[in-house]
């Protein structure tokens, strides 16, 4: 399936997800599943949709963060933890996921700050992984969307990946020791972008 057609499915998923809670619920039960049988570099498509349900202001959305991100046995802050020596790929692009998501919506922010402790190891271990990679080789020019390999690879996407990961625990600290992280770059690195904050209050469905 093509990037085009992606976007039009996972268009039509939200839209039609919006304010009706049983779709929302069997959309849920779908996507942990596909997150937690498929490898990390098949995950592009399924990250996408749960991007968007995640930030989706209607009465279910404190039901998909719980349902989706903290589910205890399959949600996406345990399969993060159960891949990181499987499939290191597949735990860097849902820490990804949420750290687009909480980017999009202050709603999924604040639920991962409630993850406090879940979520500081997530960001210590990329920040490991980022070290580890950068003792071995200079950042790979590809993107771990596009490797076969089930490996993380260092990227400069990664490095803003953890820089607004860490700073987005950091802000609600209210200083950055307070987490045994930091957001040190390496020199290939580009500067993070801004993100735009604002969520729409209802999904439009792309004609």
């Amino acid at each position: 399936m093509d990037s085009s057609t992606v976007l039009v499915v996972v268009d039509a998923l939200v839209y039609v997800a919006y304010n009706l809670p049983h779709f929302s619920d069997s959309l849920i039960h779908q996507i942990r599943y596909q997150i937690d049988t498929s490898p990390g570099n098949e995950l592009r498509g399924i990250t996408k949709l749960t991007v968007q349900l995640l930030v989706l202001p209607d009465q279910s959305q404190n039901v998909r963060l719980e349902e989706l991100v903290d589910e205890p046995n399959s949600g996406i802050l345990k399969i993060i933890q159960d891949s990181q020596i499987s499939d290191s790929q597949k735990s860097y692009q849902l820490i990804k996921l949420l750290t687009s998501a909480s980017n999009k919506s202050n709603v999924v922010a604040q639920y991962l700050l409630g993850c406090s402790s879940k979520w500081q190891w997530c960001v210590n271990w990329l920040k490991k992984k980022m070290q580890e990679q950068s003792l071995l080789s200079h950042a790979a020019t590809s993107s771990n969307e596009d490797s076969l390999s089930k490996n993380f690879q260092r990227t400069t996407s990664a490095q803003i990946t953890l820089d607004h990961a860490t700073a987005m625990f950091n802000s609600s600290q209210g200083s950055s020791s307070d987490m045994d992280v930091d957001s040190s770059h390496s020199d290939d690195v580009q500067t993070v972008p801004n993100v735009d904050q604002t969520v729409e209050n209802q999904p439009t469905l792309d004609q």
